[in-house]
């Protein structure tokens, strides 16, 4: 009996040092647990010392980018030339785009010259975006000469059927202003837009519908109860005390350049013209080989190139290169013919009729 009182005793104490072991290692998991939680919170910790420690970092980089985006330094369309490109029957003289008053939309002024040797009636202008889409705004107006205050035609919405309304025309070198008003869509003040335009017209017979092809790639500038151009091609601006002169016989100016890059001629101007028609009475521009590449007709005024115009240039004249420069007094390039009969000027061209 004592004998298995005793077995039964240490079989008690058996399962109690059983019991003891399942708690230790139970504490032991608890513990482990505690201490994992631990290492997680330091961890958490040294994340939110290292931003404390450089915070001011992260506030000067935000405020320089504030700074940079509030002068429009991001802008890099800014820092682009704006261009007006027509091709060979007219000349683009001067353009913008601006806002309109209160609608969100914009506006589209240009003052264009007939370059063709007849009298024009335009059917109708066409505008597209960059992408091909078609913009129709509410309305065109064209008025010719540029200064008028009567309309010479009008159409509403902006590509339908300019119908004409004024007694006037649009005759060989003279300079109209076409205003299209109230166009749909995207035009930020202070950064460049870019429009295609079709201009289709009919000569003098009246009889075919031909198309002029071109682009606008201006500044959007805010809007204003007068149509306000880029001022590049203002006659006013044209510098008469510095200037390279050809004049006919009784002294009447042909052609006028100036220190500005701004050319003023009595006729047009033509592009790739094929073949030498100049006579003695003409200025003539030769180049390397002794061949006329370019002339000024005598007494019409016209400037016939064998390349093509490029107005509002950039291009530089350089050492080796056979060409004819025209500088200011300051040494800059203002006007260049080329080997190839190419003329850049870094003004435009107005007809001085």
């Amino acid at each position: 009996m004592r004998i298995l009182n005793n077995k039964s005793k240490f079989q008690k104490k058996t399962n109690k040092s059983r019991h003891n072991i399942f708690q230790a290692r139970k504490l032991t998991k608890n513990h482990k647990s505690f201490f994992g939680l631990r290492i997680k919170s330091q961890k958490g910790q040294a994340a939110l010392e290292f931003l404390a420690s450089y915070s001011w970092a992260f506030i000067i980089l935000l405020l320089m980018v504030g700074v940079m985006q509030y002068f429009e330094m991001f802008n890099f369309s800014k820092y682009e030339g704006q261009t007006c490109k027509i091709d060979n029957n007219f000349y683009c003289n001067d353009f913008s785009i601006e806002q309109s008053n209160n609608s969100g939309n914009y506006s589209l002024n240009l003052l264009l010259q007939n370059n063709m040797n007849k009298e024009v009636e335009i059917y109708n202008i066409t505008l597209y975006e960059d992408t091909g889409e078609e913009i129709v705004c509410e309305n065109t107006k064209i008025y010719c000469p540029f200064k008028d205050n009567e309309t010479y035609a009008i159409a509403s919405p902006s590509n339908g059927k300019l119908i004409l309304g004024g007694s006037t025309s649009w005759v060989p070198t003279r300079v109209c202003r076409i205003s299209i008003d109230e166009c749909p869509g995207i035009a930020i003040k202070g950064y460049k837009k870019k429009v295609l335009v079709d201009i289709n017209f009919k000569g003098e017979d009246n009889t075919y519908v031909h198309t002029a092809k071109g682009n606008i790639y201006a500044t959007v500038n805010e809007y204003s109860n007068e149509s306000t151009l880029t001022g590049l091609c203002d006659l006013a601006n044209f510098n008469t005390n510095s200037k390279f002169i050809i004049q006919d016989n009784t002294n009447k100016s042909l052609f006028m350049i100036d220190s500005n890059g701004m050319l003023l001629i009595l006729g047009s101007v033509f592009e790739n013209f094929g073949g030498n028609l100049a006579d003695a009475n003409d200025f003539k521009i030769n180049n390397s080989d002794g061949n006329i590449v370019a002339w000024v007709s005598n007494p019409q005024g016209n400037l016939y190139l064998n390349g093509t115009l490029e107005q509002f240039s950039t291009m530089q004249s350089e050492d080796g290169r056979s060409e004819l420069i025209f500088q200011s007094s300051s040494g800059g390039d203002v006007a260049i013919f080329d080997d190839s009969g190419n003329l850049y000027i870094r003004g435009c061209v107005l007809n001085i009729n």
